[in-house]
C-alpha cells in the first residue's frame, strides 16, 4: 500500500509466494527486502522464501526447503539484531517438542538452517514469543516460562528456562 499526497492509498498487485503454505512468518531483512518461512502443509517442510518490494510492486525470489518434514507450527521468527542470522521456533511433529533453529541468510542470496536445538521439551501447547535482543542473543517467552537462546556464528544454545508466572 502506498499513501499519496492526497492521503489515497493505493494497492499494487497481490502475489502468491507459494503454494500449500501455511503459519507464515515475516522477518525483514532491508528496507525494501524481507524474508517469508512457512511450513508446507504437504509436505510437513519449513520454507524460506526471500521477497523484494519496490514502491507497490513485489519480487518473489527462490523457495527453498530449510527443514524437511518435520514442523507442525511456527512459533516465532525474528532477526537477531543487524545481523544476516535469524531465530526461528517451530514444533517437530515426531518428539513434540519446540525447537529453535539459526536461519542464515544475506540479502540477494539464498537462505539456509542451521542444526536445530530443543528449547521447549513437551511443550506443545501455549503462545510462543520472541524477540530479539542483540546481534548474539534473543528472548523466548513459552508456557509461562522464559529462556534467553544464544547465537555463535550460525549455532544456537539456549540457556536455562526460567519461570515467569504460575497463574493461569
Amino acid at each position: 500500500i502506498s499513501v499519496l499526497g492526497t492521503g489515497t492509498a493505493t494497492y499494487g498487485a497481490e502475489v502468491a509466494f507459494a503454494a500449500n503454505s501455511i503459519r507464515p512468518q515475516i522477518a525483514n531483512c532491508t528496507n525494501t527486502e524481507f524474508l517469508v518461512v512457512y511450513i508446507d502443509s504437504a509436505t510437513n517442510d519449513i520454507k524460506g522464501v526471500p521477497i523484494t518490494v519496490s514502491g507497490t510492486t513485489i519480487t518473489v525470489g527462490s523457495i527453498t526447503t530449510l527443514i524437511s518434514a518435520i514442523a507442525t507450527n511456527l512459533g516465532g521468527f525474528v532477526r537477531f539484531d543487524t545481523s544476516d542470522n535469524y531465530c526461528l521456533t517451530y514444533l517437530e511433529i515426531t518428539s513434540g517438542d519446540w525447537k529453535a533453529v539459526n536461519i542464515a541468510y544475506t540479502s540477494g542470496g539464498t537462505p539456509s538452517a542451521g542444526t536445530p536445538i530443543v528449547v521447549n521439551a513437551g511443550g506443545t501447547t501455549g503462545t510462543k514469543q520472541i524477540d530479539y535482543l542483540d546481534t548474539t542473543r534473543v528472548a523466548l517467552c513459552a508456557n509461562k516460562k522464559g529462556l534467553v537462546i544464544t547465537r555463535s556464528g550460525t549455532t544456537l544454545s539456549a540457556g536455562a528456562q526460567t519461570t515467569i508466572s504460575t497463574v493461569n
